[in-house]
């Protein structure tokens, strides 16, 4: 079946097309034209591992060569009209991709600002006194501890927050043990 998938995904992804592999993430299923696709694929591995060339004797020892690969990879599949409904264009998925990375960055920021506003100014009071008196701070690592330590006169953008963050995780590694305060 690897080989299957494999023939299946090399035929779908050229200049213009990939296969919409979005789109299955977000059904959570595989579309019948790409089940299709796929069996037709996987008779065809099957046919490339079980008939191999002269000379060739181990069927399982041929299957890992990149020859019996490349010998696959060169057959013209005949998949169904509508295997073309499981492709997207390759800006479109470019353009998903990059909407999905803006969120996931957006989602960890506010997740670290969430958690750098629930440790409390005390606890960043103590993250700023241990690194201060063990000079493991940084100028920039002084001030986004100063702007979490005011809270909440003062409340870290998510970027500072995940700064913070970040340097607790650092400091944790270099011996800070402070517990959180209220």
């Amino acid at each position: 079946m690897t080989y299957a998938m494999a023939k299946v995904f090399h035929d779908a992804n050229g200049e213009k097309q990939v296969l919409d592999l979005d789109a299955i993430w977000r059904r959570q299923s595989v579309p019948e034209a790409l089940q299709r696709a796929l069996l037709l694929a996987a008779a065809e591995a099957h046919d490339a591992i079980t008939r191999p060339p002269p000379g060739v004797r181990n069927m399982s020892e041929w299957a890992k060569q990149q020859a019996c690969w490349n010998g696959l990879k060169g057959r013209k599949l005949d998949y169904d009209e509508d295997f073309d409904s499981c492709l997207t264009l390759v800006e479109t998925a470019r353009s998903t991709r990059r909407a999905a990375r803006a969120t996931e960055v957006m989602t960890e920021g506010i997740n670290a600002q969430t958690e750098a506003v629930s440790l409390g100014a005390g606890f960043w009071n103590t993250v700023m006194d241990w690194g201060r008196s063990e000079r493991k701070l940084t100028p920039k690592d002084m001030q986004i501890l100063q702007i979490c330590a005011s809270m909440p006169r003062r409340i870290p953008t998510d970027f500072q927050a995940k700064h913070a963050m970040d340097l607790l995780a650092r400091l944790k590694d270099q011996g800070f043990e402070g517990g959180r305060s209220q």
